[in-house]
């Protein structure tokens, strides 16, 4: 699987989208809106919309929620949930029909950030392949793989931890091999090995992390 990031510009976005946050400035203090939840029913969606600031409920009347039935609940004096109905919009059917998943968003002052879990890069494409036609302008900012067999085990983790904290890793060698074995209660072989594919692991996902300064500095 991979995770990526997707920078999806705001003047593409339906306006009824319920799948971006936003905010404006109402009375001279920032409102907000945001879907928290999605139920599909045959041809709309029905969201829960959460909705803060002293001017808040004024954002069901803003040209971003048009066309957008709000039925809300008082939280507090500043802070709503609501109920909307929305039609389906061209970013829900691209999600809904491709093999990723909507984990985060983020708005931006030009472009809204989706970051996205996809099985593939070939799913990923598809995505923004649906997203075009959809109308919607999209980029990849960033990909990450992720590899549940780099997953650091719960003994590697503890071994690690207590190695930088004894200074294992300083040099000249705060603590030695035969004292952290000892400390760990295991020999000082099993503890070599801890290090080493706990070591590897963090390695590995760094680099993976960092694809592009490794290719930087291989020129």
């Amino acid at each position: 699987m991979i995770e990526a990031e997707l920078g999806l510009s705001w003047d593409s976005l339906p306006l009824y989208c319920p799948l971006g946050p936003f905010r404006e400035t109402r009375a001279g203090q920032e409102c907000f809106a945001k879907v928290t939840s999605i139920v599909r029913q045959e041809r709309k969606l029905h969201h829960l919309l959460e909705i803060e600031g002293r001017d808040a409920l004024s954002l069901a009347s803003s040209q971003r929620l048009s066309g957008i039935h709000v039925s809300p609940y008082v939280l507090s004096r500043e802070h709503y949930l609501g109920i909307g109905d929305t039609p389906i919009c061209s970013p829900y059917k691209a999600l809904s029909e491709t093999s990723c998943f909507l984990i985060r968003e983020e708005a931006k002052a030009s472009y809204l950030v989706w970051s996205v879990i996809c099985r593939s890069r070939v799913a990923l494409r598809a995505l923004t392949r649906e997203l075009g036609e959809g109308g919607v302008d999209s980029k990849v900012l960033s990909i990450k793989k992720i590899n549940g067999g780099k997953r650091l085990t719960g003994r590697q983790v503890s071994v690690l931890r207590v190695a930088f904290e004894r200074g294992f890793f300083e040099s000249p060698h705060a603590t030695g091999v035969r004292e952290l074995a000892k400390e760990m209660q295991c020999s000082p072989s099993t503890l070599v090995r801890l290090l080493r594919k706990g070591e590897r692991k963090v390695l590995s996902d760094w680099f993976e992390a960092n694809r592009d300064l490794r290719s930087q500095d291989a020129r």
